[in-house]
């Protein structure tokens, strides 16, 4: 399962899916004082002309969100009004973003990472002769047991609850409940066996777990050109709907061959529930 951080994420679906996005390095260094410059001369053309060719586009430099007031065609000089709030040093990376901005199109990966579920373990520490353990919540519970040497290399002694154990919806959250006479030892460990719900933090170094990149990257794709339908005139709001829809029917066909699968036949400690 690939890992992605925020950063590769955003820079994916702008240089590869909306096309907006260029990411390039600086040139000169400014400091953190009055009107910010950014100098890429690797962007100047001098058949371009007019100051305004990518006015009010957007600048990711640092971690900073710039928008674009001006730029110079002829040295690759972007010229901004805001001022930065940190040094941005000579070979730094950035983004231009000239449709879509770079805090959009956070939002959009965010909308989409919160869809995402992984089968995992899930570990919870013992207390000796406990028989009543609060879980988290943004997970889906399948099943749980227990290792009798969670640190060993080659055998973990994984053993199975007592029978009766059960999941009880509390009105503080969710509860695992062993049967009296049942509780592990301190030096075990709990497992729950469980779907959990991907997080990303808001760092650009932020990493989650993908299924698949390209799939996900559709998904985030459907969310940005919808924003840009919702704010485009009526002509290009079309254009951006139809890319939507078919980003959208791209990734909802991924559902299904990138889900885990689950055995949702629940026996053993609940054979007294399951008929």
């Amino acid at each position: 399962m690939p890992v992605r951080s925020r950063l590769q994420l955003r820079q994916g679906v702008g240089t590869q899916k909306l096309r907006d996005t260029y990411v390039g390095t600086t040139t000169a260094s400014v400091g953190a004082v009055g009107s910010v410059y950014l100098i890429d001369s690797a962007v100047a053309n001098l058949a371009f002309s007019g100051e305004t060719l990518y006015a009010r586009t957007w600048l990711k430099v640092n971690g900073m969100q710039l928008m674009v007031a001006t730029f110079n065609t002829g040295s690759g000089a972007y010229v901004t009004l805001q001022t930065a709030a940190t040094a941005i040093g000579s070979g730094a990376q950035y983004e231009h973003h000239r449709k879509l901005s770079p805090a959009e199109k956070d939002r959009c990966i965010d909308g989409i990472v919160t869809r995402l579920w992984s089968r995992q373990e899930v570990p919870i520490n013992t207390v000796a002769g406990a028989l009543v353990y609060s879980l988290g919540s943004g997970f889906k519970i399948f099943g749980a047991y227990y290792l009798g040497n969670p640190a060993g290399s080659l055998d973990r002694g994984q053993g199975q609850l007592a029978p009766g154990w059960n999941i009880v919806s509390t009105a503080t959250g969710r509860e695992l409940r062993l049967v009296p006479g049942s509780g592990l030892a301190g030096s075990q460990q709990l497992i729950i066996d469980a779907q959990v719900r991907a997080t990303l933090g808001a760092a650009d170094a932020a990493t989650v777990n993908i299924p698949d990149e390209n799939w996900v990257l559709d998904g985030i794709a459907a969310r940005c050109y919808q924003s840009m339908a919702a704010d485009a005139p009526g002509q290009e709001a079309g254009k951006y709907a139809a890319l939507a829809s078919a980003y959208a029917k791209s990734f909802v066909k991924g559902i299904g061959a990138f889900r885990d699968p689950v055995d949702m036949n629940w026996r053993g400690a609940f054979d007294g529930l399951v008929v």
